[in-house]
């Protein structure tokens, strides 16, 4: 069984490597039929983090208030799950089992990294 740890400094690994941070919606102003030009009161966002090994989930939440109260940006903040990143040995039975019925059913040997950008 084979995988592939990419290194960091290149796409690929940046890709599969490091942290994100994504903008799941934006809401903000008038969503109905026609046009509206006041200014919105009020504005939400829903973002999601991909951590990797060593980041601490509690830690990154209080550096997001940090930095948002440092620029004084009115912002209520509510976690919906602060979980560490984990990974799974790549030679335990769980991935061993699933490598090799993905070689069956696709005829083709699997491409392993370390971390996923979209689990």
């Amino acid at each position: 069984m084979k995988y592939v740890l990419l290194p960091r400094e290149t796409e690929g690994g940046a890709l599969f490597g490091k942290p994100t941070r994504t903008i799941d919606n934006m809401v903000s102003g008038y969503v109905g039929e026609g046009s509206k030009t006041v200014v919105p009161h009020r504005a939400s966002v829903k973002l999601a983090f991909r951590l990797v090994p060593n980041q601490d989930p509690c830690n990154m939440s209080k550096s997001l208030k940090d930095y948002l109260e440092g620029r004084r940006f009115p912002a209520k903040l509510s976690e919906m799950g602060l979980e560490y990143s984990v990974r799974t040995p790549p030679n335990t039975t769980l991935v061993r089992a699933l490598f090799l019925s993905t070689e069956r059913i696709y005829t083709s040997r699997p491409f392993m990294v370390s971390n996923s950008a979209w689990t």
